[in-house]
């Protein structure tokens, strides 16, 4: 939210968010314009606030903790010259820059990642057609996140917004698929949605038995 007084008129409806993440900014800010039916501001600030774990330590983390739930906000919308928020005035709770916090779970992340690549556990549609929102306990609010070592090259794009060094950190993963991982590349529609290097691992990997296809080699989710 930006600086200024917390503010909770009587024509206000005290709505609440359980746990921080993109998505539910998104809905509080658009709750609390409302012109016709305000929400409170602390719609905005009452919104769970729990610090992560080992790399991730620093970083306040997001339900279910998908990379997408730190940027789809952070790194499209909100002004980054902002600084942090009135959390802590607001409602008795830590005050956030919001896009130094994306900042942080991005190098956690790099951290967490293999060797010589960048790895940003997201939402993936697994070979049945299910969905399941990946991501590492380190920088999850809930403790036992599932991450089935899927690559989803759509959460490395959604990394540019936030500039700087973690622009340029995603601009060379990007160059680095597209010169080892070409079938990856559509030319009408760019980086395709998913893909995991061993499609072995990956079966093992997954929470709920799905159809196995094959026993090994990479797999490709072709959804555009």
């Amino acid at each position: 939210m930006p600086p200024g007084k917390c503010l909770n008129p009587t024509h206000a409806k005290a709505l609440t968010i359980d746990y921080w993440t993109d998505e539910g900014a998104m809905a509080a800010v658009l709750a609390v314009g409302s012109d016709i039916h305000p929400a409170s501001s602390d719609t905005w600030h009452r919104m769970s606030r729990t610090f992560g774990r080992g790399v991730g330590a620093d970083v306040i983390v997001t339900y279910p903790g998908s990379w997408f739930t730190y940027t789809f906000y952070t790194a499209t919308y909100l002004d980054p010259t902002v600084g942090p928020d009135r959390g802590h005035s607001c409602s008795a709770t830590s005050s956030v820059d919001w896009t130094e916090n994306a900042l942080k779970a991005f190098s956690a992340l790099q951290l967490l990642s293999p060797p010589g690549e960048l790895v940003l556990p997201d939402a993936v549609e697994l070979p049945d057609t299910s969905y399941l929102a990946q991501a590492k306990p380190e920088v999850a609010k809930n403790p036992a996140p599932i991450f089935t070592g899927t690559r989803t090259p759509w959460s490395v794009q959604l990394s540019l917004g936030l500039g700087g060094q973690t622009t340029a950190a995603a601009i060379a993963e990007l160059r680095r698929l597209l010169v080892e991982q070409l079938e990856h590349w559509d030319p009408l529609f760019g980086l395709l949605d998913s893909y995991h290097p061993n499609f072995a691992d990956f079966i093992r990997a997954v929470p709920q038995p799905i159809k196995r296809m094959r026993t090994e080699s990479p797999w490709v989710q072709q959804q555009v």
